[in-house]
């Protein structure tokens, strides 16, 4: 979802001024998270993120779904 709307939401229609900051050869001072016209839009947490570190709540919760899954298939098999 990110390869196909990110770039287009990074993205404005508003020239840029020539005293803009960039990064090309240098990190630009305290531009270090999302503000302006994003800021409305941008989320202080990602469930994504947060399995992505922590491996072990990521692991134990795919295999209760597993289990969850195996469970209901083996109920509706039994009762038909």
């Amino acid at each position: 979802m990110i390869e196909r709307f990110g770039a287009q939401l990074q993205q404005t229609n508003q020239p840029e001024a020539p005293s803009d900051p960039n990064n090309l050869f240098q990190p630009v001072e305290a531009f270090n998270r999302v503000e302006g016209d994003f800021g409305a839009i941008a989320r202080r947490t990602s469930v994504g993120t947060w399995l992505e570190t922590h491996p072990g709540a990521r692991n134990a919760l795919t295999s209760a779904a597993i289990v969850g899954v195996c469970t209901l298939a083996a109920r509706a098999l039994r009762h038909k």
